[in-house]
């Protein structure tokens, strides 16, 4: 039996609950992966006010290097192609 494809347009407003809940769970999930981090390893690499830092679980924060400021990407619409089984 061939596969077949098939396309669905989601808007961002479609995906504006979803968006809510991805952020809460996404800044969960690096908190916990700093912190984790920090206990097995004893340091943590993070950016912060514009720079890459290296934080040690002494508290001790060395700064590596400076990094370029993020670029906004917009768009008004997303198109997801999957395969139907």
């Amino acid at each position: 039996m061939a596969k077949q494809s098939r396309q669905k347009v989601v808007t961002h407003q479609s995906l504006d609950p979803i968006d809510q809940n991805i952020a809460a769970i996404s800044a969960a999930a690096f908190r916990d992966a700093f912190r984790n981090a920090l206990a097995v390893q004893g340091r943590a690499l993070v950016v912060e006010d514009g720079w890459l830092v290296e934080r040690f679980a002494s508290g001790e924060v060395t700064r590596i290097r400076e990094v370029p400021p993020r670029v906004a990407i917009a768009s008004t619409s997303l198109t997801l192609t999957w395969d139907a089984v």
